[in-house]
């Protein structure tokens, strides 16, 4: 079962890895090149939200085909979506002179990205489910790490070199995350007796939010929190800007950010033996608003640095727990379309109505009315996950 584990673990780090090279060079820097077309700061954030809130129909559907057929795994719904979001690449790639092709282009890898990633959490979480003692942060820490290095020397690449660099780094991301989906192949261990015995129901989204009353409550924190968090880094560069710097902090800033995230979640496991996992979405949580409140008041790039070092108790921590959450808040019928839902929200919703709200208070305002409101918005999302692991749901279950 050892021998197991560590296959999975290395396995998930290379389909991370590769995922998040490709992720930091389109949704990192993809901005940068809409913005270096003409694109109004407004524009963008209407393109980013739907890149964010289409996958909203797309991925539900996929992840409760998953669950209700067995033909249709993760693993294989993983690697159609990967070969989609290739060939969005190509046309994105030979439609440089076309910016309606482009932008629409755009759009389609994000939908096409946001609704993979959930089927790389189900593919690990079957595992963990049936007692292996896989390592999710190590592998979800490699991606972070590998979108660190990314972000870094695309940074620097792009002081010099237009933001059309970032297309044949798509491409060759996209490759080894097709071979890396591909070639996950290990044997699942036998289901646990007990669940042989009473296997769970496949539920409808309105059931499954009805029996586990919480998790929509949690769903809504994870988007005011994640909201944010992808909003400032859709527009780090006017972050950047008001302390006087461009790309290549730009590019620092997103590394050191990134690179925080693999020792958080490398060590999720061992800090959740000393913090129940309430408490590891508090901590998060408060370091979300932290880092908001010191984007708004940074003048100096030595702000930015402190921010991103808060990465680690942030993003961090917020990604395994969200994964963990679902994984034992719902039951094992029902996980694909549970992990689907929490990344959408996190992902999708979230982001999606941050985004287009951030670039317009960027055009019609300014960046600091942007982090402003996303400190607000912060501040609800600590309250709600606070509220939603409270034990009050169970509470009230009991009492019926």
């Amino acid at each position: 079962m050892d021998k197991l584990a560590r296959k999975v673990d290395i396995h998930h780090a290379a389909m991370q890895g590769s995922y998040f090279a490709g992720f930091s060079a389109i949704w990192g820097f993809g901005p940068v090149l809409l913005l270096y077309l003409g694109l109004s700061n407004s524009t963008l954030g209407v393109v980013t939200s739907l890149a964010l809130v289409l996958p909203l129909l797309l991925q539900p559907a996929l992840a409760a085909l998953s669950d209700a057929d067995s033909r249709w795994t993760s693993r294989r719904l993983a690697l159609v979506l990967s070969l989609l979001t290739l060939a969005a690449a190509v046309v994105m790639t030979v439609s440089t002179g076309s910016k309606t092709v482009l932008v629409a282009a755009y759009a389609v890898i994000g939908v096409l990205l946001v609704s993979t990633s959930p089927f790389f959490n189900s593919m690990v979480m079957e595992y963990h489910l049936r007692g292996v003692n896989v390592n999710y942060g190590l592998g979800r820490g490699t991606g972070s790490t590998t979108y660190a290095i990314v972000a870094l020397l695309l940074g620097f690449v792009l002081e010099k070199r237009a933001p059309t660099v970032i297309l044949p780094v798509l491409l060759a991301a996209l490759v080894l995350q097709i071979i890396a989906v591909w070639t996950f192949r290990y044997p699942l261990p036998p289901v646990p007796a007990a669940q042989e015995e009473e296997p769970p129901k496949v539920l409808g989204l309105w059931a499954l939010l009805k029996k586990y009353p919480a998790f929509p409550v949690m769903l809504m924190g994870c988007a005011l929190l994640q909201g944010g968090h992808n909003a400032c880094n859709t527009y780090m560069i006017h972050i950047v800007d008001k302390v006087g710097a461009g790309e290549s902090l730009m590019g620092v800033v997103l590394a050191v950010s990134a690179f925080m995230e693999l020792p958080a979640m490398t060590l999720f496991s061992r800090m959740r033996q000393k913090l129940s996992l309430r408490g590891m979405f508090l901590l998060c949580a408060a370091a979300f608003v932290a880092k908001d409140v010191l984007f708004l008041l940074a003048r100096t790039p030595t702000l930015l640095y402190v921010s991103a070092a808060l990465q680690f108790f942030e993003f961090g921590v917020f990604l395994p727990a969200t994964v963990y959450y679902a994984a034992e808040t719902l039951d094992a019928a029902n996980q694909a379309k549970g992990q689907g839902l929490i990344h959408i929200f996190s992902n999708g919703v979230g982001p999606a109505v941050m985004t287009a709200v951030s670039g317009t208070l960027v055009d019609r305002v300014d960046v600091n009315a942007m982090l402003l409101f996303n400190v607000a918005a912060a501040v609800v999302g600590l309250l709600v996950v606070a509220f939603a692991t409270s034990g009050y749901f169970d509470k009230r279950s009991k009492e019926k």
